[in-house]
């Protein structure tokens, strides 16, 4: 079994934080080599509204 909806998304949510645009192969990759069958799932995820509310930075 690949990786679970929970780590997918929180793998979204950390690329989500990084300076720069992704692309979603890139949230598939990151749990697993075998990624190509986890597409449809990241995208459903990465589609769906957020379950958990991201942390807010401390202002600098």
């Amino acid at each position: 079994m690949g990786p679970s909806d929970e780590a997918i998304a929180d793998t979204l949510l950390r690329l989500t934080d990084a300076p720069r645009s992704f692309c979603p192969h890139e949230a598939a990759r990151a749990p697993s080599s075998d990624w190509p069958p986890l597409m449809p799932r990241v995208r459903a995820l990465a589609a769906a509204p957020p379950t958990a509310t991201k942390r807010r930075r401390s202002p600098p």
